[in-house]
């Protein structure tokens, strides 16, 4: 079965969280927070610190947790709400 465009564009990720627009976003093997826009076009958030150990996404936030703790990505930025032991 061929590949559709947006398949074929996307990073590789070994996690992945649908938002409730129903774009998706996801750490990438690269290293790298990745979104989909609502085109379906990818774009790189920001980069991640380690494996990413779990990932969801509320609302316009993206929490997950890497080697810096919990952390909370919006539009306002990038927080440390707990930061790792």
């Amino acid at each position: 079965m061929p590949k559709s465009a947006a398949t074929a564009a996307a990073p590789v990720l070994y996690a992945l969280e649908a938002r409730t627009d129903g774009t998706l976003v996801g750490a990438g093997t690269d290293g790298v927070l990745w979104a989909e826009n609502d085109s379906g076009a990818w774009q790189k958030l920001e980069s991640l610190r380690g494996a990413v150990q779990a990932l969801t996404a509320i609302d316009d936030r993206i929490i997950l947790v890497d080697e810096r703790g919990i952390i909370e990505i919006s539009t306002d930025g990038t927080n440390i709400l707990a930061p790792a032991l």
